[in-house]
């Protein structure tokens, strides 16, 4: 009976394994080569080697940042849409301190699915205006 032996692999292994994914600043990479042996010595704690289960960790928490990377993009891709939208009437006809500049609907449903959004999350709008934001998460979950 042999025993089996579960596979290594190396931070350059990994890296290499990204393709692309890895890069230098100010390129369509996801992730800095300093960015990602960040991302490694968190999760080796020290090893030079880790196994398919930790790989498969590190490889999530990546997935779950470009997800979240992606949602805040929607949002401010939304600006353009908001230049579509009626303009905002100036603060101080209103006699208010900021302007009201709603996120278009576009843009709060694809960043709350994006964000995958459900019941049991917490949402924030710091800046939540007439709260139609933190109303589509409600409605979701």
């Amino acid at each position: 009976m042999s025993a089996q032996v579960a596979a290594q692999t190396t931070f350059d292994a990994w890296v290499a394994s990204k393709g692309a994914a890895v890069g230098p600043p100010g390129t369509t990479s996801v992730l800095t080569p300093l960015a990602a042996r960040e991302l490694w010595d968190r999760e080796a704690q020290g090893a030079d080697v880790l196994d398919d289960a930790s790989v498969q960790r590190l490889d999530a928490v990546i997935r779950a940042d470009v997800k979240r990377a992606t949602a805040f993009q929607a949002l401010l891709r939304g600006r353009v849409d908001r230049r579509k939208a009626p303009a905002a009437t100036p603060s101080a006809s209103r006699n208010e301190l900021a302007p009201f500049n709603p996120t278009p609907e576009a843009a709060v449903a694809k960043a709350l699915e994006l964000l995958d959004v459900g019941e049991g999350d917490v949402v924030y709008d710091v800046g939540c205006g007439d709260g139609r934001f933190v109303v589509a998460a409600a409605r979701r979950g």
